[in-house]
C-alpha cells in the first residue's frame, strides 16, 4: 500500500508509472505491505483462474516469501504500476519499502522486482512473460 502522494500517469519505461507528488526523503518509507489492500492468492486457486484475468493477475501480483508462503500477492491500489529498473530508487524488500535516495516531485518511483518477487529471481514463467502478457492484453 502506497503511503506518500503519488500520481499515476504515463511512464517512459512501461505503461503507467508512479510519480511522487511530493519531495520523498531518502529513507522514507514509501509503501508497506498491509492485509487489508494487498490481497493473497493462495496457489490452489491460481492455478484455477484462466483467461483475462488470469493475465490481470500475471501482470500485477508478485510471489514474495518474506511476507507469504502460500500465494501470489496482487496490490489493489496503484503500487501495481511502479515499474521494475536495474538502478531503483526505493527499495522493495520485505514488508516495508522505502526510498533509497531523494526522490524528486515528478520524478518516477521504481525499484527492481528482484528484491522482492520469487518469479523475477528466479526467471520463472510470470517474470519472463509479463512484456509478452502486456502486449497481448492491449490487442
Amino acid at each position: 500500500m502506497l503511503i506518500v502522494p503519488i500520481e499515476l500517469k504515463n511512464s517512459a519505461v512501461h505503461g503507467l508509472g508512479v510519480f511522487a507528488e511530493t519531495l520523498i526523503k531518502k529513507g522514507d518509507i514509501i509503501a508497506k505491505f498491509s492485509a487489508e489492500v494487498d490481497l493473497i492468492i493462495p496457489f490452489e486457486q491460481w492455478q484455477i483462474i484462466t483467461g483475462p484475468l488470469k493475465a490481470h493477475l500475471e501482470m500485477y501480483s508478485y510471489f514474495d516469501r518474506s511476507i507469504n508462503e502460500n500465494g501470489y500477492i496482487f496490490s489493489t491500489d496503484f503500487s501495481k504500476h511502479i515499474n521494475h529498473s536495474e538502478t531503483p530508487n526505493m527499495s522493495a524488500r520485505g514488508m516495508v519499502h522505502r526510498a533509497l535516495r531523494d526522490i524528486a516531485i515528478g520524478e518516477e518511483l521504481m525499484c527492481d522486482y528482484r528484491d522482492f518477487d520469487w518469479d523475477a529471481q528466479y526467471g520463472e514463467p510470470n517474470y519472463i512473460s509479463t512484456s509478452a502478457l502486456a502486449k497481448a492484453a492491449h490487442q
